[in-house]
């Protein structure tokens, strides 16, 4: 039974340790996500400025010609950057959510703990109960409580009537 308890024990360790293992690695995912997200914003200033200085070098062209072709050259790469924009931020979910699902499995795993080490406490209950029962002096009862004939001999177990009779 001990044992049983043990193999229990090794085995949530075991697991509480590859959980640990995957939230470490989706909070690396994570980190990596935000520095992309960030990555974009510094993108799209870039951007920005580049049509802002394309519009500058346009200038000669009339005023209207040069904003449309500055406006689609941004609305094109801006397109870009929102659908990989959008793309981490479906994968950020995930993570995210993966991450939810790993820290639900810790907290099953710390329940699963708590009961082994109630089994554990049980089980040293009971083992002390049986010493302190195999340590307990026999008592002799008397004729009132009712084992008349019944007696204890020199080690202190009970002898039947017929043994000290016959």
């Amino acid at each position: 039974m001990i044992c049983k308890v043990q193999i229990k024990e090794q085995e949530l360790d075991r697991k509480e340790q590859e959980c640990r293992l995957m939230q470490r690695e989706i909070n690396r995912k994570l980190m990596e996500l935000e520095k992309k997200q960030l990555e974009f914003v510094v993108k799209e200033k870039k951007l920005e400025e580049e049509v802002m200085e394309t519009m500058d070098e346009w200038h000669p062209i009339p005023f209207r010609i040069t904003i449309a072709r500055g406006l689609h050259m941004l609305g094109g790469k801006r397109k870009e950057l929102e659908c990989e924009r959008k793309k981490l931020t479906c994968e950020k979910k995930e993570l995210e959510s993966d991450n939810g699902e790993l820290t639900r499995q810790r907290q099953d795993l710390a329940l699963k703990r708590r009961e082994c080490e109630w089994e554990k406490r049980e089980l040293a209950w009971e083992i002390k109960q049986l010493v302190c029962k195999r340590k307990e002096p026999v008592r002799v009862m008397t004729e009132s409580e009712g084992e008349r004939g019944r007696k204890t001999d020199s080690r202190g177990f009970w002898t039947s009537r017929f043994h000290s009779q016959g």
